[in-house]
């Protein structure tokens, strides 16, 4: 998104639009979070719970204990990582889309592949095509 912004205000900037998004979104590793081609992966974007202490005091517990936590912080890191690019994709939609479009299919709170879903369903020449 460095060189140039593409708007996305009346149907003929569709298809340049999601393209747009679309590598953007690669760039971020979370273009299967908002591609309307692939299947909704949203559990993967749910905070990672963290592990319980354990209960019983032993050496092998705290073992297994700590590879839970070592394991949790792994899935937490990467659930931090997509969650930012979803946030930046988000911010690119606030900021490239018309804002009488945006009036028409989203609040702060929507699901960014919804929010997508239905700038295509008011703004794609023929929503068939994509």
């Amino acid at each position: 998104m460095t060189s140039a912004t593409v708007h996305l205000s009346v149907p003929g900037d569709w298809k340049l639009w999601y393209t747009h998004m679309l590598g953007y979104a690669k760039d971020k590793k979370v273009s299967d979070f908002i591609n309307l081609d692939k299947p909704d992966i949203f559990s993967e974007l749910e905070e990672p719970l963290e592990p319980e202490c354990p209960e019983e005091a032993t050496a092998e517990a705290k073992i297994a204990y700590d590879i839970k936590v070592t394991a949790w912080k792994i899935k937490y890191m990467k659930y931090e990582k997509m969650n930012e690019g979803m946030m930046k994709i988000r911010d690119i939609i606030w900021r490239t889309v018309d804002a009488t479009e945006l009036r028409h299919v989203c609040s702060e709170n929507d699901d960014v592949k919804e929010i997508i879903r239905l700038l295509r369903d008011r703004l794609s020449p023929m929503t068939a095509d994509y």
